[in-house]
């Protein structure tokens, strides 16, 4: 069973994510639904921590922490922080051990999923990581209740349950 998340297309780059959400749900003893709560609400406390200054580090996986992006042009915007994550070196090693070469991004690729333009800045600076965090808990639990599951502990609609089946 798969959760649909909002914002996701149902295209191929999407399944590694939902492969991690059914892992952890197998290895948890929980429903996927759950993992997505939890996962979202993990995502957006670090997206908080983060935006507030703080970095959080995770043993073993990595630091997200905020950059301070300093533009090397007189005619750039003035100094601003960016979010950053720096992988541990233990996860470094396994993907250099593991991952295939071919896989890896591209400079290209990779300058495509991020805008530095201040005209985007200034549409996105109202938006916030938990409005989407809050929209894919809110579709994990009408999935879950939808199949007669329970979407966790506490999802946001106000049901309780148990963590466990």
């Amino acid at each position: 069973m798969n959760v649909k998340m909002p914002f996701m297309s149902k295209s191929a780059k999407m399944e590694p994510l939902q492969r991690c959400l059914t892992h952890a749900a197998k290895n948890m003893g929980v429903n996927e639904f759950f993992v997505a709560t939890l996962m979202s609400h993990f995502l957006e406390q670090i997206a908080e921590e983060v935006s507030q200054g703080h970095s959080v580090n995770i043993p073993g996986f990595g630091i997200f922490y905020p950059y301070a992006y300093h533009p090397k042009w007189d005619t750039a915007p003035p100094p601003f922080c960016v979010p950053s994550f720096a992988p541990s070196a233990a996860y470094r090693a396994q993907c250099k051990a593991e991952c295939p070469l071919e896989a890896g991004w591209t400079h290209a690729q990779r300058s495509k999923t991020r805008s530095n333009m201040t005209a985007s800045r200034e549409r996105m600076k109202n938006r916030r990581v938990g409005r989407a965090m809050t929209q894919i808990r809110q579709t994990a639990v009408k999935q879950a209740r939808k199949l007669g599951l329970d979407g966790g502990p506490r999802d946001d609609m106000g049901v309780g349950g148990e963590i466990l089946p």
